[in-house]
């Protein structure tokens, strides 16, 4: 198994190197303070949604974090191998619906908005030429159709199943992805680290002042990290299996990252720490490497 050598920031803001791959777990109670050091479905499906839309607080600014640089969401697609970068591709796109969902559950409609616009306006142009190679039928029609319904507030049912058909369309889209590929732990562990690289940058644009100032940004990283932790999950029986007391170590620091996090809707005061966020992170992919 080949491996790669990343840039992660340590606890005190410098860069450590190791060597990754990629896995994510589900949060637990634990604080990171219990971690130790370590020695070196996708989206669920919608619930019920709600009806009356709330106005949006700011617009989404597209900075460095939406496309550009190394850990935006086109820069970490385009620098990874084929098979990672469609796969996170594609998990791009959950992690988008998965708070436009959380938002429109919350009757926050025109904040939803943004979310259900950007897979169609920016990620799938980038994700087409890939779905045409492995002769997967295009569904950006289906991307507009639903950002459509959210425009328009449409009946929360009608939302519910423009999801669940998406949903389903991306989920097949990764099956197509070999077998032998993608039953690798060190194959998503991978992804899921890209992703977490973008969560932390998409948090970084959404900081002023120690503050959130651009709830949009700080919406994708939520949405991003949930989608991160949902993949790894999906390994949970493997990686127990090989290391029971790393994966527990992963799980407490999802739980620890997750709290830059509390709510969809970010509040006033002050926010987590980029740093905070980044040592998490780096704690969590160090986690990782013991489980490829």
């Amino acid at each position: 198994m080949t491996e790669r050598r990343i840039k992660l920031w340590s606890g005190l803001g410098r860069y450590v190197l190791a060597g990754t791959g990629l896995a994510l777990v589900p949060p637990a109670a634990a604080d990171m303070a219990h971690v130790p050091e370590p020695p070196a479905s996708l989206l669920a499906r919608p619930a019920q949604l709600a009806e009356t839309a709330k106005p949006a607080e700011k617009p989404h600014q597209h900075e460095g974090g939406e496309q550009g640089g190394e850990g935006g969401e086109r820069g970490m697609a385009a620098s990874a191998p084929p098979d990672e970068a469609f796969l996170l591709r594609l998990l791009l796109i959950k992690g988008h619906l998965r708070i436009g969902r959380e938002l429109v559950q919350q009757n926050r409609w025109n904040d939803a908005l943004p979310h259900f616009l950007h897979p169609a306006e920016e990620i799938y142009k980038d994700l087409a030429p890939a779905l045409a190679e492995r002769k997967i039928a295009p569904f950006d029609k289906d991307l507009e159709a639903l950002a459509a319904l959210v425009k328009s507030k449409a009946k929360p049912q009608e939302v519910a199943k423009g999801l669940d058909a998406l949903f389903a369309k991306l989920d097949a889209a990764a099956g197509s992805i070999a077998a032998e590929t993608r039953q690798k732990p060190a194959f998503s562990l991978a992804v899921a680290e890209r992703l977490l690289e973008v969560a932390a940058s998409e948090y970084k644009g959404a900081l002023e002042g120690g503050r959130i100032a651009n709830p949009v940004e700080y919406q994708d990283s939520r949405g991003f990290v949930w989608t991160a932790e949902d993949l790894v999950r999906g390994l949970a029986p493997a990686l127990k299996a090989k290391d029971a007391q790393a994966y527990a170590a992963l799980e407490q620091g999802f739980a620890a990252l997750k709290r830059a996090w509390p709510t969809a809707v970010p509040g006033k005061g002050a926010a987590v720490p980029e740093a905070q966020v980044r040592a998490n992170i780096s704690r969590i992919v160090l986690a990782m490497s013991r489980l490829r």
